[in-house]
C-alpha cells in the first residue's frame, strides 16, 4: 500500500463534525489543518489511522500503515471502578504503534499509574487564533466546563464573592449547565446555562480573565481556547493545567497528585484568598498571552512529524 500523489492518507474514526466535546472541537480543527496542508483524510488504506481509545473492532477492519492514539485522561478515581476501566485504555495502547499525549503531566500518569512504555510525543491540543474575536474587555470574568465536582465551582464563586466583599466591582459569568442545589447565588453572579461555541467566543473577547481552577485536569480545551483568544487565565497549579497556563495567566496553588488512586470527586479545597487575589492581579495588571505555542498550525505540523516518525520505523 504506497501513498498516491505523495499525500499522506489520515483516517480517523470520530465525526470530528460535532462539537460534542472539546476532544472532538480539537479533532475538528486538527483535520481541518491536515485538509488545508496536503494530508488526505480517508476511511480506508490509510497510512495512519489517528484514535482516541474508542471501537476497537473498526480500527482492527482498516487497512493501515500504523495506529496512532491520541491520549485522553486516565480513570484515576476510586469511587469508579478504575482498573478495569483503565484496563480497557491499555487494550488500545497496545494495539497502537504510537502515543500522542495532551502534555507532559499526562505523559507521566500513564507512566506511573500505568506502567506504559511506548513510542510517544507529547502535543498540547491548539486553535487556530484567526477563529477568535478581538480583545474588547468589558468588566467580567467567565468560567465554565461540564460542571463535577473536581471542577470546584463552589470555590469559583467563593473565592469570587469574597473579592466582591474587598470592593470588586465585576461580574462573574458562568457557562455550562449547573444544577439548582450547586449554584451560589449572589447578584454580581449570573448563570448562563449551556453557550453555543460562537457566543463562548464573545464572552472570551471581553473577560478580564478565564477561571479555570479544576484539580487535574489534562490539557483542557477552555484555557487553551482562553489563551488562543488572548483571554489570560486564573488557574490551578495541579494537573496538566500549568503547562497551558504558563502561557498567560495567574496561577493558585493546589495540592499535587502522587499517582495513587484516589476520590476524584472529593478535591482539596484551594485558598479562597489566593483566588480573591488573583482575580484583582487580573483586573489591575496587564498580563502578557503568548499564543504560538498552541497555535493549531504548530500543533498539527507536531502531528505530521511524529506520524512521519511512526511511519519511519519498522515493524
Amino acid at each position: 500500500m504506497g501513498r498516491e500523489n505523495n499525500y499522506m492518507k489520515v483516517c480517523t474514526l470520530e465525526d470530528y463534525t460535532k462539537e460534542t466535546s472539546g476532544k472532538h472541537k480539537f479533532l475538528n480543527r486538527l483535520v481541518r489543518y491536515f485538509q488545508n496542508n496536503g494530508i488526505k483524510m480517508v476511511k480506508n488504506n490509510a497510512d495512519i489511522v489517528l484514535h482516541i481509545g474508542r471501537d476497537r473492532k473498526r480500527i482492527k477492519k482498516i487497512n493501515t500503515k500504523k495506529i496512532i492514539m491520541r491520549i485522553d485522561g486516565l480513570i484515576l478515581n476510586k469511587s469508579a471502578p478504575y482498573k478495569k476501566n483503565n484496563n480497557k485504555i491499555l487494550k488500545y495502547i497496545n494495539m497502537s504503534d504510537g502515543l500522542i499525549y495532551q502534555g507532559d503531566f499526562c505523559k507521566l500518569a500513564y507512566e506511573k499509574f500505568l506502567k506504559v512504555d511506548k513510542k510517544h510525543k507529547c502535543i498540547y491540543n491548539g486553535a487556530d487564533p484567526n477563529e477568535f474575536l478581538k480583545r474588547d474587555v468589558k468588566n467580567y470574568y467567565i468560567t465554565f466546563c461540564k460542571w463535577r465536582p473536581h471542577k470546584r465551582l463552589t470555590n469559583v464563586c467563593n473565592g469570587f464573592i469574597d473579592a466582591c466583599n474587598k470592593g470588586l466591582d465585576s461580574i462573574l459569568y458562568v457557562g455550562g449547565n449547573v444544577e439548582d442545589k450547586d449554584k451560589i447565588l449572589h447578584p454580581q453572579i449570573k448563570y448562563l446555562g449551556w453557550i453555543s461555541t460562537k457566543n463562548m467566543k464573545k464572552y472570551y473577547a471581553g473577560a478580564i480573565a478565564s477561571i479555570h481552577i479544576s484539580w487535574l485536569d489534562w490539557c483542557p480545551n477552555a484555557m487553551v481556547e482562553s489563551i488562543m483568544s488572548g483571554c489570560p487565565i486564573v488557574y490551578s497549579d495541579s494537573g496538566g493545567s500549568p503547562e497551558i497556563g504558563k502561557f498567560g495567566g495567574v496561577r493558585i496553588k493546589d495540592v499535587q497528585w502522587n499517582f495513587n488512586p484516589l476520590e476524584l470527586y472529593d478535591p482539596p479545597t484551594l485558598s479562597i484568598n489566593e483566588i480573591s487575589d488573583a482575580l484583582f492581579y487580573a483586573k489591575n495588571n496587564v498580563i502578557q498571552v503568548d499564543k504560538s505555542h498552541l497555535d493549531i498550525n504548530h500543533i498539527g505540523a507536531k502531528y505530521v512529524k511524529f506520524f512521519e516518525e511512526v511511519l519511519s520505523c519498522q515493524k
